[in-house]
This record gives structure tokens, sequence and C-alpha cells, in this order.
């Protein structure tokens, strides 16, 4: 407990300055493969293994944006991802309801299916940056 002051005190003057310490920032980064072929480096996704001091700042800003986001009903319902009581099987449950009472309501049902599992990786920051601030989260972004 003799860290917790500090350390609150650290977290809080990163936020209110928008400055995360650049020790903080150094990782050790190593590749993980995800499928495919074992030669091919496209088939590898980097992880970045941070100080646990970072993994607590992680954490902080990730429970206040959201909290802000549930707050101001910013999700859309159908968001099944990284939500309290709300998994791929409830995702997976809502499709099928949906897909059932399509059928008894004698509607055409069309199913697409995308892979996106290296859609992180092609996320574009600046725009999502823009994205937030259209949602209200603005303030130090950056440094």
């Amino acid at each position: 407990m003799y860290i917790l002051k500090p350390l609150t005190h650290l977290v809080n003057s990163s936020l209110i300055t928008g400055i995360f310490p650049n020790k903080l920032k150094i990782s050790k980064v190593i590749p993980i493969f995800k499928k495919g072929n074992l030669k091919d480096v496209s088939c590898y996704r980097p992880i970045s293994l941070l100080p646990a001091f970072s993994k607590i700042f992680e954490k902080v800003v990730y429970n206040q944006l959201f909290k802000y986001l549930e707050t101001n009903n910013l999700l859309d319902k159908e968001q099944h991802g990284f939500r309290q009581k709300k998994s791929t099987i409830t995702a997976g449950v809502s499709f099928i309801n949906n897909i059932i009472d399509a059928i008894d309501q004698k509607e055409k049902v069309v199913g697409i299916f995308l892979d996106l599992s290296r859609a992180f990786d092609s996320v574009c920051h600046p725009t999502l940056i823009e994205k937030l601030k259209l949602l209200g989260v603005q303030g130090k972004e950056s440094a």
C-alpha cells in the first residue's frame, strides 16, 4: 500500500497533462504465431510486453473511457465484445434469434461473414481520435 499514493499521483498527473512517462513506453516486442505457414512473417502478430505500471495506466484509462461510453449510451446494443454480461455466446444467440424471427416473418435472410482477425493492425489512429472527439471524448491524447 506504500506505493498507492505515489502511483495515484503519477497516473492523475499523466492524465491531466497528457504526458505519458517515456520509461513506461519501452516494451519488449515478441512475435506470436497466429495461423498459416510458420515461415511466413505475415502469419505472426507482434505483441508488446509492457512494464506492469503501463498496464495500470491502461486499465485506468480503459475504465474511464468505458464508463463514459456506457453512461452516455454510446455503445450499440448489438456490441457484444468487451462488455459485461455479453460474449461470443450472446452474440451467436442474438444472431440465430434474428434469423429465426426473419424466417418466421417470411423475410429473406442473407449472411455476410468477414474475417477481422487482423483488423486491429489496420486501425488509423488519427481517424480513431477524430471519431472519439465526435463522441465527446476529449482531452490530452498525445505526448
